[in-house]
């Protein structure tokens, strides 16, 4: 796999000023909601690198988060994954302590500074979208917090997609529904579709994990697209009923 990525490297966009604050937003998540908590470093899944997971133009990636610290292993908390070295993408949390930021990556790198103390013990809904060589938008509860254009084109990365891991350092939280479409969704389009379950036979959706069953080590995209994800570590899979508080 080569050197590891160098972190020290990573560009931050600074965010832009979203027209409405994302803790004002209600927002409801999938209900039942079927999540992974991860507690340990390792904790997640491995989806096996295969080409209908290699984007190379446009996509879009959202999982909601229920985040505990940003305290365990370094200061990469990867929630989705499937990049090294400025190729791929990922979705992540950044930071130690109370200091994080929301971060996605296509090549390109645009953020969202919210406090740990924001974030933990609520679920968020986060979707970062990347328009080929047009623009890289972050989405946090359907609002768009952070955006601008970019002429940088998307490289497929060799490795597996990792959920709540990586090959670096890990979550520390709670992961579900998690959806990497081939389209670049509209605010409307997240709006409207992140508190239900999606279609698994539409055109444009690449994969999807909801976590409802996870047996025998392994998780089932619903798309049937992927290799079955493997278990990394020891995650705890829950199901929350009721309605998640406001931010």
């Amino acid at each position: 796999m080569g050197n590891p990525i160098d972190f020290s490297r990573r560009k931050v966009k600074q965010p832009v000023r979203p027209p409405v604050k994302v803790t004002d937003m209600l927002f409801v998540p999938p209900t039942p909601l079927y999540a992974l908590v991860l507690t340990h470093i390792g904790d997640g899944l491995k989806v096996p690198h295969t080409e209908v997971l290699d984007l190379k133009g446009d996509l879009t990636l959202e999982a909601w988060i229920k985040p505990h610290s940003a305290d365990n292993g370094g200061p990469f908390h990867f929630i989705v994954s499937k990049n090294y070295g400025g190729t791929g993408y990922a979705l992540l949390l950044i930071g130690k302590g109370d200091n994080v930021r929301l971060q996605f990556e296509a090549t390109d790198t645009v953020a969202y500074a919210i406090p740990m103390h924001v974030l933990s013990g609520h679920w968020w809904h986060v979707a970062g979208v990347y328009r080929g060589k047009k623009d890289i938008s972050l989405y946090v509860n359907g609002v768009a917090v952070a955006s601008h254009p970019t002429q940088s084109e998307l490289q497929p990365s060799p490795l597996p997609l990792y959920i709540g891991t990586s090959p670096w350092d890990s979550f520390d939280g709670a992961i579900a529904d998690v959806r990497l479409w081939r389209t670049p969704r509209t605010q409307e389009q997240i709006v409207e579709d992140m508190s239900s379950a999606p279609e698994p036979n539409n055109a444009d959706l690449v994969a999807a994990w909801n976590f409802k069953t996870v047996a025998r080590g392994r998780s089932y995209d619903l798309t049937h697209h992927t290799r079955p994800a493997e278990v990394q570590g020891a995650p705890q899979r829950i199901v929350e009923r009721r309605r998640a508080s406001r931010g």
